[in-house]
């Protein structure tokens, strides 16, 4: 009897961690074993939810990857570095960054953060060589491919030269 009650204990907990945000197994796992659950309570509240739907490590995966690559625009590199500090396999972080580019690419996410900047700077003539080295420096310092920096930052020169700047 008390085992279904620290049972059930751990999985009301577990529940009211979901209820604030999605979490991963691993994660989850870890929240419930500090919370000073055991082992063996842990791993059957967390079979429960993964049998109920609750808990689906690649789904949860994409809408991670998707929030944080569309919303806060950040590079693969450090995607994979959220999800692997959460306990997301190296397999399942594949998947997720893959699909999440499918829609929205690295390119976009460097485009709009560069246009922002350059928006914000409002730098001219001398000025603006600095405003773009301190973009480069920023957008290579959040983990994008440098390639991608180049392009982005040549698509804002041209746009420059077009708007007759």
């Amino acid at each position: 009897m008390a085992r279904d009650a620290e049972f059930e204990r751990a999985e009301r907990a577990a529940l009211r961690l979901l209820a604030y945000r999605a979490r991963g197994i691993e994660e989850l796992r870890g929240r419930l074993r500090g919370k000073g659950f055991i082992a063996t309570v842990t791993d059957a509240v967390i079979d429960g939810l993964i049998t109920q739907g609750f808990l689906d490590d690649d789904g949860f995966a994409f809408e991670w990857a998707r929030s944080h690559a569309v919303h806060r625009l950040w590079s693969d590199i450090k995607i994979a570095a959220g999800l692997r500090e959460k306990g997301v396999s190296r397999d399942m972080i594949i998947r997720a960054i893959s699909r999440v580019r499918q829609d929205f690419t690295e390119r976009e996410a460097v485009r709009r953060i560069a246009e922002k900047k350059a928006r914000n700077a409002g730098a001219r003539g001398p000025q603006k060589n600095d405003t773009v080295k301190r973009l480069a420096r920023n957008l290579l310092g959040r983990g994008f491919p440098p390639s991608v920096v180049y392009d982005a930052l040549q698509d804002i020169r041209e746009d420059d030269i077009d708007n007759g700047e």
